[in-house]
């Protein structure tokens, strides 16, 4: 898939301002008032002020470049990858699953990923995960183990890996399921990778005796049914497509009957930022452009998401305010508000290239425009995260078993996030099956609460896990970000 890569380099040197102590440097200073000092060099005041201009020419003319290189890069990848696979390092998803668990039928949604293991000469092997715990006929998979899958992925085609190999004829059969570096130290050529594969993804339609790919419009379907006309049982497999979204559907089984595990839909977690060039938004985006003193890349990050999401969401109209942006698990908490008084919660990841990619906390307007309100209808919001409710511990219609501590660092606004976050955090251990007995800090630095003041955001620690939290104290609920 990646046949070769070109890199741009931009180098800038930026000289360093000198300044000196003491009674020396004070008369010195006093006696070249109205120059300004750089090195040993003595310049004018208005010699300074060109020279601001000429650096920030120079600076606008590196950004310049370097969206321009960033963009050639992307183009380049663009032109080598496959439009119905993901082509990205890695990408969580979130997967509607219905599976057999050896006692009745399951119907949940699930956490999934695929992450890039290895890059070939010819193509990229990725690794694909779904966190179910089905009971498997198929000798595909394994019973009580997250479903596996490896694909190999060319420009032109995809590959489903089968879970074992046999390099010699004859010889042992290696266990290639869930083995990254087994996997690829057994498949170490592109040509090894195809012999130990099957094709479930191309443009050109297939017919054979058990298995066929067909195209309907933007969709490829591979559908493998190895049943007998007497009935004789054997395996069942569909992957289903989408050009420009990936697999969007998926199952596997064996005989008659319902499949094993059958996926119906597949959803990324993160929103891919997606601007074209001519609305990038410029370092002077926010009412309040480069007052917080973040790095000016950072910064534009977020404008960038919040003009994407802007556009999408009928804001585009909204100024805004970047009231704080902090890093905290991998990610960074970005927090604004417009003038009108809406507000947006993000989440924000390095995307790709220069455009970030970003999930929405929360959307918070003033009013009741929002699915969810808040305080009758002040405001209202909507969310990208699964929520959760801890409304029956608060009520006291369940019982605690235990009451996990819960300290302070920092001082809060008010009690009342100290209560939510508190019930909060015992519904997450109820959940997980964690130690309710734990002891746990809630670090005010971290914590963020809006305007609205009825939605904050915390890291909890206990000293072993991390939990970051979005509490909706009005309504009682919670969103753990993972």
């Amino acid at each position: 898939m990646h046949r070769g890569r070109t890199y741009f380099c931009v180098v800038i040197i930026i000289g360093g301002l000198l300044v000196g102590c003491g009674e020396r440097q004070r008369a010195y200073e006093e006696a070249n008032e109205g120059k300004a000092i750089i090195g040993e060099v003595l310049y004018t005041e208005e010699q300074t002020k060109q020279m601001n201009v000429d650096d920030n020419l120079l600076c606008d003319e590196f950004q310049e470049i370097l969206r321009e290189s960033i963009m050639k890069l992307k183009q380049f990848d663009k032109e080598n990858e496959n439009p119905y696979f993901y082509n990205r390092e890695q990408i969580t998803l979130q997967v509607h699953a219905e599976y057999h668990n050896g006692t009745e039928f399951v119907d949940e949604i699930a956490d999934a990923e695929i992450y890039r293991v290895k890059t070939y000469e010819h193509g990229c092997v990725y690794r694909m995960i779904i966190y179910i715990d089905p009971f498997m006929s198929s000798w595909y998979f394994k019973s009580g183990e997250p479903l596996n899958i490896y694909f190999y992925v060319t420009t032109d085609e995809i590959y489903r890996i089968l879970p074992y190999a046999q390099p010699e004829p004859g010889g042992r059969s290696i266990d290639l399921y869930d083995d990254d570096n087994l996997l690829t130290e057994t498949l170490d050529t592109d040509e090894k990778l195809q012999n130990n594969s099957i094709v479930v993804c191309q443009e050109e339609e297939l017919q054979h005796e058990y298995s066929s790919i067909t195209k309907d419009g933007n969709r490829i379907t591979y559908y493998l049914s190895e049943t007998k006309v007497n009935g004789e049982p054997g395996g069942e497999d569909l992957f289903v497509w989408e050009q420009g979204k990936g697999l969007v559907e998926f199952g596997t089984g064996f005989g008659l009957g319902p499949m094993d595990v059958h996926i119906n839909s597949i959803d990324h977690v993160w929103h891919e930022c997606n601007l074209p060039q001519e609305e990038w938004p410029d370092y002077d985006y926010f009412i309040n452009a480069q007052q917080g003193h973040y790095n000016l890349t950072l910064e534009n990050m977020a404008a960038f998401v919040v003009k994407d999401y802007a556009l999408d969401s009928g804001m585009d109209k909204e100024e805004w305010e970047l009231k704080r942006i902090c890093y905290c698990e991998d990610a960074y908490q970005v927090y604004v508000e417009s003038k009108t008084g809406n507000e947006l919660y993000i989440l924000l990841s390095e995307g790709q290239g220069i455009q970030p990619d970003y999930i929405i906390m929360a959307d918070i307007r003033k009013g009741d425009g929002a699915d969810i309100s808040l305080y009758e209808g002040e405001y209202s919001y909507n969310s990208m995260l699964e929520w959760h409710s801890y409304m029956d511990w608060f009520d006291g219609k369940n019982t605690m078993e235990e009451r996990p501590g819960l300290d302070v660092i920092g001082d809060l606004h008010d009690s009342v996030y100290g209560n939510g976050i508190f019930y909060a955090i015992y519904d997450y251990l109820d959940i997980t099956n964690g130690d309710k007995k734990s002891h746990w800090e809630i670090d005010s630095n971290y914590m963020y609460i809006g305007r609205n003041g009825y939605i904050v955001c915390a890291y909890c620690s206990n000293g072993v896990e991390d939990v970051v939290v979005l509490v909706d104290v009005w309504n009682k609920s919670y969103a753990v970000l993972e």
